[in-house]
């Protein structure tokens, strides 16, 4: 007979954090990494199936995801995001965006740290509304979603999250919009300092993928703000209920 051990259960409640480990030259594990030790929790890296995702989404009170995300002009159903990329060993681990809408979620708000990840659009022909990756989400019960509404740099993704939780905990009666709104600003007027504390603060060297972004910016910042353009600070969005939940 074979005797099967079963994985442990996954925990209600709590907050998930994953990313996509082939995305260090995007920040993402950096970003994920310090989203977690935030949380005292757990970065899931990667996240082991699908099945796994859609249990967090199901289960869980917060959540931040790192990773690519597309949102399909063509056919917006078929967007999504990617849990792992591929590898030398095995293929992609893409979440589909019809797969969030299969079970109810009890997320209180989920950070996605995706490209594209708030985006909707008109190309919806056969569907009954414009659809999205946070869209979708909020369909399915999550109450908050904060996402981009095109492709992001990965260091400003960093640098909006680190605004963006330094501002929450600071002020936690702030509603999620003016707290990303306040994020957004702070990220739009960072100078050299502030990029040497994000440095220091997610222990960036130059043996990190991620670093060689941050050294682009660096001499740049001497003269103007390195994200002031407004590619770089404007996608970041929040969408749902806007008022924090209390515990």
């Amino acid at each position: 007979m074979v005797e099967i051990h079963p994985n442990p259960p996954l925990r209600k409640g709590g907050f998930w954090v994953t990313s996509d480990p082939q995305g260090q030259a995007q920040c993402m594990v950096k970003e994920a990494r310090w989203v977690a030790k935030q949380h005292n929790t757990q970065l899931e890296n990667p996240c082991p199936s699908v099945f796994d995702a859609l249990h967090h989404l199901a289960n869980k009170k917060q959540a931040h995801l790192c990773m690519h995300g597309n949102y399909d002009r063509k056919n917006p159903i078929a967007s999504g995001l990617q849990l792992q990329g591929k590898t030398d060993t095995q293929p992609a681990i893409k979440l589909p965006l019809w797969t969030c809408t299969q079970l109810p979620s009890t997320l209180d708000i989920i950070i996605l740290s995706a490209c594209e990840s708030n985006l909707t659009g008109q190309q919806t022909e056969g569907l009954l509304t414009p659809i999205g990756i946070g869209p979708s989400l909020a369909a399915a019960g999550v109450k908050t979603v904060v996402g981009t509404l095109w492709s992001c740099n990965g260091l400003a993704a960093l640098c909006f999250n680190y605004y963006f939780y330094k501002i929450a905990q600071q002020n936690p009666q702030m509603p999620w919009h003016i707290v990303a709104a306040n994020a957004r600003k702070a990220l739009k007027q960072m100078g050299q300092e502030d990029l040497e504390n994000i440095a220091t603060e997610f222990n960036l060297d130059d043996k990190n993928p991620c670093y060689e972004l941050l050294d682009q910016l660096a001499s740049t910042a001497l003269f103007i703000p390195p994200f002031e353009d407004f590619s770089y600070w404007a996608c970041f969005s929040v969408l749902g209920n806007v008022q924090r939940q209390q515990n």
